[in-house]
């Protein structure tokens, strides 16, 4: 019985800490919009699609619901490897489809961040990393300006490893 009551508060902390840690993603992806300059665009919300099965996704909801980007409301969108369409920030989970996504928005305005603690992926303008269990980011500045976006030094100042 004792044994049953540890692993139910082991796998509580654990939800709870997963969930902590999707808000904080949302989070960050939110206020990284704060610091990104997009061309001139129509639409009548911003859009911010999630690639992959993430508690992230329920997180940016939530902060939707509440906040607005570049003073639109905020739409979040679950894309399926494959099933591209316009956004302003991908946010791909994982090793979700990211060569393909990366592929598809080349050189489009659209706000690439990864999540990746080996490496960078080619293509992502920002990759957030969780070290030493905080979440921290890295800033690829080529790949946003080849994707006509300019991101804000401040930004830049925040970042882990920037690429220039």
């Amino acid at each position: 019985m004792a044994l049953v009551f540890l692993l139910t508060a082991w796998m509580q902390r654990a939800t709870a800490q997963s969930n902590s840690e999707s808000d904080l993603k949302a989070m960050f992806i939110y206020n990284f919009v704060k610091y990104v300059e997009w061309p001139p665009s129509g639409g009548s919300s911003f859009r911010i699609g999630v690639v992959g099965d993430s508690p992230v996704s329920d997180a940016l909801r939530k902060v939707a619901e509440q906040k607005r980007a570049l003073g639109k409301p905020i739409e979040v969108v679950t894309l399926a490897p494959g099933q591209w369409t316009d956004v302003h920030v991908l946010f791909i989970v994982g090793n979700t489809a990211v060569e393909d996504a990366i592929a598809h928005y080349n050189n489009r305005a659209a706000l690439i961040i990864t999540e990746s603690n080996r490496r960078m992926p080619k293509g992502s303008m920002i990759n957030l990393i969780n070290r030493d269990n905080k979440i921290r980011f890295e800033l690829n500045l080529i790949e946003a300006k080849e994707s006509n976006l300019r991101i804000a030094s401040q930004l830049a100042n925040l970042a882990e490893k920037v690429i220039q």
